[in-house]
């Protein structure tokens, strides 16, 4: 479990901490590493405490920063921080961990995008998850037959970046569910997660035939 709060240098937040003692109660332990991602160093430190602890079946590239400012407002700054964490350190995470999860099979790399994608506005946001969405889609040309990559929509959730919206552990499980019943044909393609109710299903949005082994 791998977090990164916007302006923090390693420290774990109430958020995160909240995170682990519900993964702790639905799956016995975890280990959480705190990692600041717009470093390229930090990421290797990632790598490393993965390969120290057992390696990598799964990769869900989540850790995001929201920046709403209009077009006119953007500076280098901002359009550095944004990509930085929202999309290279996706990519380089993916390429440093795809040796290992193609010796591990069945391996997936999940990128949670988001729907404002299709929306007006935001505009360092949209570009950044569009960006998500071409990941998936390389890992799944380039590595179909080893990995499976999906794109995830998991629709407003309550997180550190807002305080309404659903909880994140409901389109999680909705998620796990999808995929073992669906497993390859899920790959390049982008999932989105409706609710209803208190129940909530996975439809699969978008996205060309699958690649991979069931193409």
């Amino acid at each position: 479990m791998v977090d990164r709060v916007r302006g923090s240098r390693g420290g774990t937040s109430a958020h995160t901490r909240q995170g682990e003692a519900e993964a702790r109660e639905a799956h016995g332990s975890i280990l959480p590493y705190a990692a600041d991602l717009r470093r390229v160093t930090a990421l290797r430190g990632v790598v490393r405490f993965v390969e120290q602890h057992g390696g990598i079946d799964v990769l869900v590239n989540n850790a995001a920063i929201y920046d709403a400012r209009a077009l006119a407002e953007i500076d280098a700054e901002a359009w550095r921080e944004v990509m930085d964490i929202n999309i290279r350190a996706p990519v380089l995470l993916s390429a440093a961990f795809l040796p290992a999860l193609a010796k591990r099979k069945p391996s997936l790399i999940i990128n949670v995008v988001s729907g404002t994608a299709a929306c007006g506005g935001e505009l360092l946001h949209r570009i950044s998850k569009i960006a998500l969405e071409v990941l998936t889609r390389a890992v799944a040309e380039e590595h179909g037959d080893d990995v499976i990559a999906c794109s995830f929509n998991p629709g407003w959730m309550r997180t550190e970046m807002s305080e309404s919206g659903g909880h994140p552990s409901h389109p999680a499980r909705a998620l796990v569910r999808f995929i073992e019943r669906h497993d390859w044909r899920v790959n390049g393609r982008v999932l989105d997660y409706r609710r209803n109710g208190s129940l909530g299903r996975i439809i699969v949005s978008r996205g060309t035939p699958a690649f991979g082994r069931e193409r």
